[in-house]
């Protein structure tokens, strides 16, 4: 995402005059966190087997590299936070001679590009929490650490507090009962999560701090204009009380 201003995604928001939001995660801006998708992603490209700490793994042909990210990925999702670089320091330590750091390391934005995306006066910067973890499987006191510092952090580098947080993953399995009442106490406007519903009525409390994100899976502009639109979510609602009422 990062290799020069023009591969950076504000100008073409700025040529068309689009208001956009950045959700941050501020270690890897940092680059105290790796981006961790990142970097078993190059690692199992560059190589013919990947070594963990207990196995080897054939990455020879796409099925194989395919099994091996899962793996890893899987591995990944079990650590908790203040091990996650000491793990990608032991996995390349074990696999030398790709590329894979320094790409995990120049794929993140800079301080000094959210300034300069925040100065176009069209850019909205977010929090997305220090590490990306699900919150759902953080102790209380991490994950309150995990929203607060990285709120601290983006008010000291702009100059302005954020008033919207997104939660990394944001399904309701990644998200807990715990995050929202941390995130609501942290003083943001709003948070943002992803599940497969429309907003209908009145917006309470509760709600805003679970407001619905879209993830688009396609580059499909009626596609995406579907989505938008929420008529897949509201076929699925009809749907849904359809098959209610045949059981019934």
């Amino acid at each position: 995402m990062r290799q020069a201003p023009t591969g950076l995604p504000h100008p073409i928001f700025s040529r068309h005059q689009v208001p956009f939001t950045v959700f941050v995660t501020t270690g890897f801006i940092d680059r105290t966190v790796p981006i961790w998708w990142v970097t078993p992603e190059a690692l199992i490209r560059q190589r013919d087997c990947v070594v963990l700490s207990d196995r080897v793994i054939s990455t020879r042909t796409l099925p194989e590299k395919n099994v091996a990210y899962a793996m890893i990925d899987e591995l990944v999702m079990r650590l908790a936070p203040d091990r996650l670089c000491g793990f990608f320091d032991k996995l390349l330590d074990a696999n030398p001679g790709t590329r894979a750091r320094a790409e995990a390391l120049a794929a993140p934005l800079t301080w000094a590009d959210l300034r300069t995306m925040a100065a176009t006066g069209l850019a909205t910067v977010g929090c997305h929490t220090v590490s990306h973890r699900p919150l759902s499987r953080l102790e209380q006191k991490t994950c309150e650490i995990e929203v607060r510092a990285a709120r601290d952090r983006i008010t000291a580098e702009l100059g302005k507090a954020p008033q919207f947080f997104a939660y990394p993953y944001g399904g309701p399995g990644e998200i807990g009962d715990v995050a929202p009442k941390i995130v609501a106490k942290a003083n943001f406007e709003a948070a943002f999560s992803v599940n497969n519903r429309m907003l209908l009525g009145r917006v309470d409390h509760k709600v805003t701090y679970l407001l619905p994100r879209i993830v688009l899976h396609s580059e499909d502009l009626s596609v995406a204009r579907a989505y938008i639109s929420g008529l897949p979510w509201a076929l699925s609602k009809i749907g849904n009380r359809l098959l209610g009422r045949r059981a019934a």
